[in-house]
């Protein structure tokens, strides 16, 4: 799978809202519980939790998102 990058804004509440796209590719719906794992380069690896997603029956995929600091 070759890798995908989006960068996905902090509104000023910290809320942050994933673009369709990336949702849909991933296969990510409400309430799908995500596992973080933040890079030395200061990037966002988030792939769905296994088991924590009562829909989710498959190996979950992965994206990077780029921080902005």
């Amino acid at each position: 799978m070759s890798e995908q990058k989006w960068i996905v804004p902090v509104d000023d509440d910290g809320l942050i809202t994933f673009p369709e796209d990336l949702v849909e590719k991933m296969g990510w719906s409400e309430g799908t519980v995500l596992q973080w794992d933040v890079k030395e380069d200061g990037s966002i690896s988030l792939t769905a939790a296994i088991g924590e997603d009562p829909q989710d029956t498959s190996e979950p995929d992965t994206t990077s998102q780029q921080s902005e600091t």
